[in-house]
């Protein structure tokens, strides 16, 4: 029985872990949240770096 339980996880636990491995469709847009300072003026400077590579921020 323990054997089958273990073999049931094992199973349950590598399937879970490919079907979180698929491939969705590439989305360049970047959501975070910051505070005023320093954080937020960090964040315009990297929104321009970002904006050069093709992301949105």
């Amino acid at each position: 029985m323990k054997k089958i339980l273990t073999f049931a996880l094992v199973l349950v636990l590598s399937l879970s872990l490919l079907a979180g491995c698929t491939q969705s469709e590439d989305s360049k847009k970047i959501i975070v949240g910051a505070s005023t300072t320093p954080h937020a003026e960090i964040l315009k400077v990297a929104k321009e770096v970002l904006a050069a590579k093709g992301y949105e921020l």
